[in-house]
């Protein structure tokens, strides 16, 4: 078996990360209807293959994260064989996070995480929701269940990629938005602390720091990553295997500004995390046409390539 922090520094090499089609049917149809194409559950799944079965999918992220659902008909289909279809790459599953376990609920989801490494998942994704005004206790009541999942899943074989979402108030300048950020992300590291959380064997999804979407202040790539890279440090948090980012601002400016973070610390492994807004755009270019497949593969390769390549820059530049 492959060592989990082997497993956790593989999804940021090279600068790539990690495609997220774990989306549930209900919100792959909200992505379909913003593309004005029929909703029904066969088109959802039509969308989830046609991302997973983009060529060269396989030199442009190191591993997919999928629902628990595609990953046990895939395993019961093939066996030992790479469970997800298209090249193979590492694999993960999504894990949703309840509240607090008693005894038995944690035996069965220990069994149940041993499942999913039995059917080829090598990591599992979970989500830590900082809400706007989330109180401290409240925080750290959360950050405290998502790092019992996270040890959860090393003794069971997996890698924990856990997402953590960090909500600015809209108007938050620069300086509130990295406060925010330094505290849900303090709360996490203590949380892993308590558990016993490896983080040689963690990687952490994010956003990075930047002014809230209705501030007056300039998104300035360089700023931004300088906030980010100081928040991690404050936080205690940075010594995780990988961070992959997510492109709230889209996949330009938060190559642009992930490029610049690159260079202030190369040492830090770090890659993407495209979920819902790539399959937007790969949806809006399909249309739910067969013969537009060709051009909903083309735009995922297009943004991916894209983001990779300003990573690898800004790594070579940082040399």
């Amino acid at each position: 078996m492959t060592a989990l922090p082997t497993i956790a520094t593989a999804l940021t090499m090279h600068g790539r990360g990690v495609l997220a089609v774990d989306q549930p049917l209900d919100e792959l149809a909200l992505v379909l209807r913003r593309a004005r194409v029929p909703a029904g559950a066969d088109r959802c799944r039509a969308l989830r293959h046609l991302a997973l079965t983009t060529p060269g999918l396989d030199r442009l992220v190191n591993g997919v994260l999928v629902d628990p659902e595609l990953l046990r008909a895939a395993a019961a289909r093939f066996g030992a064989r790479p469970p997800i279809p298209g090249p193979p790459r590492l694999v993960g599953v999504r894990l949703r996070v309840r509240g607090a376990a008693s005894t038995g609920e944690r035996a069965g989801r220990d069994a149940e995480l041993s499942r999913h490494a039995a059917a080829g998942a090598a990591f599992a994704g979970c989500r830590l929701d900082a809400a706007e005004g989330l109180s401290t206790t409240v925080l750290q009541v959360r950050a405290r269940t998502v790092a019992e999942l996270a040890a959860a899943c090393q003794r069971n074989g997996l890698v924990p990629l856990v997402d953590c979402a960090t909500f600015v108030p809209g108007r938050s300048p620069l300086v509130e938005s990295e406060q925010r950020h330094t505290a849900v992300l303090a709360a996490l590291a203590a949380a892993f602390d308590r558990c016993g959380v490896d983080p040689a064997a963690t990687v952490l999804g994010l956003d990075p720091v930047a002014p809230g979407t209705r501030s007056h202040q300039a998104d300035d790539p360089v700023d931004g990553a300088m906030a980010t890279l100081r928040s991690l440090r404050a936080s205690g948090i940075g010594a995780v295997a990988g961070i992959v980012f997510r492109p709230p601002g889209g996949l330009r400016s938060l190559a642009a500004q992930l490029g610049a973070l690159q260079r202030l610390c190369p040492e830090q492994r770090i890659g993407l995390l495209l979920g819902t807004g790539a399959l937007t755009a790969a949806a809006m270019a399909w249309r739910g046409r067969p013969e537009r497949v060709g051009a909903a593969h083309h735009e995922l390769q297009t943004g991916l390539t894209g983001g990779v390549a300003v990573l690898r820059a800004g790594l070579a530049e940082a040399r």
